[in-house]
């Protein structure tokens, strides 16, 4: 191999390297939700008052029927509405890439559930930062609801 080849490789991948490190550090649309960790700590109680005070409702109910394949939000039946509107059902559907799919997968007729909800009023959505996170999540929302109540 001549000089001049080495050098034309070594030019070939530095482009190519070149092109690599440009098209990763390119500023593109988000596709993803980034959800903050509930952890326990200083900012833990904080977050959980910025979730029920920037939710527009929190429900418990039942599910009347689950998201279909073809975009129809899921149907709620409130039994209890904490915040929000007083009406008997509520559609939760895909708003952002941050929506819980409520599929058939997730939920089933008749499945008791409890939803903290943003948007609305014709289609709210459940944000999977703020709802399904565990048991130390919903003992800390459990305990602001009944504060709230109690007032």
């Amino acid at each position: 191999m001549t000089r001049c080849q080495k050098a034309f490789e070594n030019i070939a991948a530095g482009r190519s390297l070149m092109a690599l490190l440009v098209l990763l550090c390119a500023p593109s649309v988000a596709l993803a939700c980034d959800c903050v960790s509930w952890l326990p700590g200083p900012h833990f109680e904080e977050g959980i008052d910025r979730v029920i005070t920037g939710s527009s409702a929190i429900i418990e109910g039942e599910i009347a029927r689950a998201m279909t394949s073809d975009g129809q939000p899921v149907a709620v039946r409130a039994s209890h509405v904490w915040k929000g509107p007083n009406q008997r059902e509520f559609k939760v559907g895909l708003v952002s890439d941050c929506s819980t799919v409520l599929d058939k997968k997730m939920v089933r007729p008749g499945q008791p559930i409890r939803l903290i909800l943003f948007g609305g009023p014709k289609i709210y959505e459940a944000n999977r930062c703020t709802n399904f996170q565990g048991t130390m999540f919903n003992r800390a929302i459990d305990m602001r609801l009944k504060k709230l109540q109690a007032k």
